[in-house]
């Protein structure tokens, strides 16, 4: 009879988990009285990520820590869904209209500043105009630890 036996001797080897990355997503808007950040990382829920209005600025801030992938994501301005223009990249959606999307990757600042315009539909207006008063962005670093 003979017995197979197992070489337990040699390391676990684990892969590292990818490092999540700081994202700072930031809208400017004159006009804006309630602003919220909805998008893949919070499935859709639409006030579920107030952002934080800073001073008399006029400008908008919600952080997030996301693994890298790729998102999509919008914002909306007292009621009105908006995508952001100038993304990286803008998508059709299946309400007919367009959300932004980004990547997070690991080790890497990424950053994009644009001007965002009001819309209409959940997630996603298609074919509106840019206001120039409106700018928004997203900025992307490693969280310090």
């Amino acid at each position: 009879m003979s017995i197979a036996v197992k070489n337990t001797n040699r390391p676990a080897v684990f892969a590292a988990a990818p490092a999540k990355q700081e994202v700072a997503f930031v809208l400017s808007s004159r006009e804006a009285e309630e602003v919220y950040l909805c998008g893949d990382f919070n499935q859709w829920i639409p006030r579920g990520l107030p952002m934080i209005r800073h001073g008399e600025d006029h400008w908008w801030e919600k952080r997030l820590v996301l693994e890298p992938g790729r998102y999509e994501y919008k914002f909306i301005v007292n009621g009105v869904w908006i995508h952001n223009p100038d993304a990286p990249e803008n998508v059709p959606n299946i309400h007919g209209s367009l959300n932004s999307g980004m990547e997070v990757r690991p080790g890497k600042r990424n950053s994009t500043r644009s001007s965002a315009a009001p819309a209409g539909n959940p997630p996603g207006p298609r074919g509106s105009t840019a206001d120039p008063t409106r700018r928004s962005g997203i900025l992307t670093k490693r969280p310090s630890s």
